[in-house]
């Protein structure tokens, strides 16, 4: 059995999800089509779902809405090798 095209593009696609700059020029349907492979095949991490996000597709916004998804809060800094308690120092 041949596979279709756009599966085998998909596919690609999905492996290399992490170096994807921009899905924008990607067709609605074919965005949602590769978020739901993302989340089968546990890709998800913040900058995947920013790249989702930055789309301004409908289906997938709603998709990531119904699913309660958000972007993780900043990590702030601490200093290097701090331990906890530690004061942290000025300069």
């Amino acid at each position: 059995m041949v596979r279709p095209l756009t599966d085998i593009s998909l596919d690609a696609m999905l492996g290399s999800i992490q170096r994807q700059r921009t899905l924008g020029n990607l067709p609605e349907e074919l965005c949602l089509d590769l978020f739901q492979r993302v989340l089968s095949h546990g890709k998800l991490t913040p900058e995947v779902l920013a790249l989702f996000v930055r789309t301004g597709h409908e289906l997938v916004l709603e998709c990531i809405e119904d699913l309660h998804l958000q972007m993780p809060p900043p990590v702030l800094p601490t200093g290097r090798g701090a331990w906890l308690g530690d004061k942290p120092r000025l300069f």
